[in-house]
């Protein structure tokens, strides 16, 4: 993904950290002038003439994309299939593949009914 915000966003800046596309909600919304928009959505947010109480599963990327803050914030990815079944997943630097992954939380083998992943072994 590539960002520009010339004056907060240093340019050539290159990063590997873990960012999903519902963070930029509370992001946009921050930069907006609301930064605390996913707390006060818990509890009832009123904008033009209604309240809204929802939980966004996101963050607000803003101070680690202006370099205030050294990581960011979202520290753990799993990624699923339309049907439930983990394809991969990355805790903080730690990644891992599908296989591996499926494996271990599966420890026949199986990914599911269907033989996601094919044989049964390592």
């Amino acid at each position: 993904m590539m960002v520009r915000w010339p004056g907060k966003i240093a340019a050539g800046k290159i990063s590997n950290e873990i960012v999903q596309h519902h963070d930029w909600l509370p992001t946009f919304l921050a930069i907006a002038g609301d930064p605390d928009v996913v707390d006060n959505l818990k509890s009832g947010y009123k904008a033009i003439g209604r309240t809204y109480k929802n939980h966004i599963d996101g963050y607000n990327l803003v101070p680690y994309l202006t370099g205030q803050a050294k990581e960011s914030p979202r520290k753990f990815f799993m990624y699923l299939s339309d049907d439930g079944d983990v394809l991969g997943m990355r805790f903080d630097d730690a990644r891992d593949c599908r296989r591996r992954a499926l494996t271990e939380l599966r420890p026949h083998g199986r990914a599911s009914s269907r033989g996601f992943l094919g044989e049964g072994k390592r």
